[in-house]
């Protein structure tokens, strides 16, 4: 998955052109159907982890600014500040080249999601709530997540995805099929 959105209107109009809704996706929309599943007015949706991505596989939602986490209508509070916070401490960049943003392409209300993280660069980030407090679980730039640090967080397949590195087989990327 991309782990850097190319932050010039051309390089946007090139990725929102390989989304199949033809767009990239807005804070606010994410925001909608968090609240909704938050809401109560959701009682038989139960154990899923919807994919938000404009039909787009690596598609995510773009947070570079307190407004946008703001604009996630519904999304848990105790995940907006910590994205907030984040966000603050990234600062600003030594030149214009570099912006520091968020995407956020995945969230489970039991707990989990999964983004990145850009600045130059960036990683793929799995975020879980952990004693109820959101924290950076595993951060990753290689092909594949450590299948141990997935099991470790209890990641579900429908977040994290279905592939892992096994560090007791030299790294080799294996099927990961949930926590045991």
């Amino acid at each position: 998955p991309r782990a850097r959105f190319v932050d010039d209107p051309a390089g946007r109009a090139q990725i929102a052109a390989k989304v199949p809704l033809g767009r990239l996706g807005r804070p606010d929309e994410i925001g909608e159907l968090i609240g909704y599943l938050a809401s109560g007015r959701s009682p038989f949706v139960t154990g899923q982890v919807i994919d938000f991505t404009g039909g787009d596989p690596y598609g995510a939602i773009e947070l570079d600014n307190p407004t946008d986490v703001d604009a996630m209508k519904g999304a848990p509070d105790d995940f907006k500040a910590y994205l907030k916070s984040v966000l603050a401490k990234s600062g600003v960049p030594d030149d214009d080249r570099c912006h520091f943003e968020i995407y956020v392409a995945k969230i489970d209300p039991a707990g989990f999601a999964r983004g990145s993280i850009g600045e130059c660069g960036g990683a793929e980030i799995y975020w879980a709530r952990v004693d109820g407090k959101w924290t950076d679980a595993i951060g990753n730039q290689m092909e594949a997540p450590p299948c141990a640090d997935l099991k470790k967080f209890r990641f579900p397949v429908a977040v994290a995805g279905n592939k892992c590195q096994d560090e007791s087989q030299d790294f080799k990327i294996v099927e990961y099929s949930g926590p045991m």
